[in-house]
């Protein structure tokens, strides 16, 4: 479900945080972004309570998400430790040109054939405009951000992502907005208030003591 892959993928922030503690020996975290962390987790689990049931086969599904929420924070950990100044567009690019043959394999070994689209119906809109603005802006932007802000606070835009799509669906796709989803989206936003408010006294305190 959407909602499991979001809470899951929640998890970057605390992952690019353990990266960037090994590999750029650096804490971002003090303790109240990780109370804020946490406020905002709260609130994924809620929104996506129903979502929480792993049946049949779906620990592989898990076990590989986690996987891909491992090396997405660790990349972008990599990224900043290099202090790439390239433009972002280019590491896009060059992102995407070497994960292509990894999903033609992907596709060639679970299905393999080609498919017929249907203009009329939402699908090829859709991956056409993932493909444009999800993937090729969204991660030139993400890379750029990388660049200025550092991954760990860049990540921290995963936890609003299920939110945006939960208001999204319900005015674009007529999906249901309970009680119960409107509670986990004021802890999610509550959670992300608190943590840019330290990370932003944390920061005038640094230009403080520098100055």
């Amino acid at each position: 479900p959407s909602g499991l892959i979001s809470v899951l993928f929640a998890l970057a922030p605390v992952m690019s945080n353990v990266f960037a503690i090994k590999i750029l020996a650096r804490n971002d975290f003090s303790l109240a972004r990780w109370m804020a962390f946490l406020v905002s987790f709260s609130g994924l689990a809620v929104i996506c309570f129903d979502d929480l049931v792993i049946a049949d086969d779906g620990w592989i599904g898990v076990l590989l998400l986690l996987t891909a929420v491992v090396l997405y924070s660790l990349s972008g950990v990599l990224l900043q430790r290099e202090q790439y100044q390239g433009h972002p567009l280019s590491t896009t690019v060059g992102s995407l040109i070497m994960s292509m043959p990894l999903f033609l394999l992907t596709w060639y070994a679970v299905d393999g054939k080609i498919p017929e689209l249907d203009w009329h119906s939402k699908s090829p809109w859709a991956v056409l405009y993932l493909s444009v603005f999800g993937s090729l802006f969204g991660f030139a932007a993400y890379f750029y951000l990388v660049k200025v802000r550092g991954a760990t606070a860049v990540a921290m835009v995963t936890l609003v992502t299920p939110v945006m799509a939960l208001f999204l669906g319900c005015v674009f796709n007529d999906e249901p907005l309970s009680l119960q989803i409107i509670a986990g989206t004021v802890l999610v936003l509550t959670g992300l208030l608190f943590y840019y408010q330290d990370a932003g006294a944390g920061l005038i305190q640094r230009k403080t003591r520098l100055s």
